[in-house]
């Protein structure tokens, strides 16, 4: 008599979708991630307006932005994830969230550290940025001062550089 090949059961629902499901919730996440951003720059913008406070905020996080973007989409999207879940699939649960409390409480010593340092460096680089800011204003203003007034500038004997 011939065997007939069984049918292997069918995945559950959850099992399919899971990858897909998966890459919707982090899709999700970094989508609300931005709008919340948006919604925060708006809020902060109409609070502070263009002054040095400003300036201090925007020096601040984009330092502290710069450095999560670096350790989350680096090392974590391409060292941690795989490895975790590695642990996870081989059902070594344990070194899994061994392995997941090591990387988070180093991730929060190197943030620390980082904090300390744009504390203690926040006025020179805000003085900085001003600094730059007002030499691209001066700039700014003697590359356009023929412009806005020829005449004037003629009869002065304007030569493109600044008097001052």
């Amino acid at each position: 008599m011939a065997s007939r090949p069984s049918r292997l059961p069918a995945a559950p629902a959850r099992a399919r979708l899971g990858p897909l499901l998966n890459t919707m919730i982090v899709a999700g996440g970094y989508m609300l991630s931005r709008v919340l951003g948006l919604g925060r720059e708006v809020i902060i913008s109409a609070q502070f307006g263009t002054r040095p406070e400003l300036d201090a905020y925007r020096a601040t996080f984009g330092v502290l932005d710069l450095i999560y973007l670096v350790i989350a989409g680096g090392a974590l999207g391409s060292a941690f994830i795989p490895i975790f879940t590695g642990f996870l699939t081989e059902e070594r649960e344990q070194d899994a969230w061994r392995l997941a409390s090591d990387i988070l409480n180093m991730v929060l010593i190197a943030l620390l550290v980082a904090c300390v340092l744009i504390a203690l460096l926040a006025a020179p680089l805000v003085d900085n940025r001003q600094r730059l800011r007002r030499r691209k204003a001066r700039a700014d203003g003697a590359y356009f001062a023929p412009a806005a007034d020829p005449a004037g500038a003629a009869g002065r004997g304007w030569s493109g550089e600044s008097d001052a």
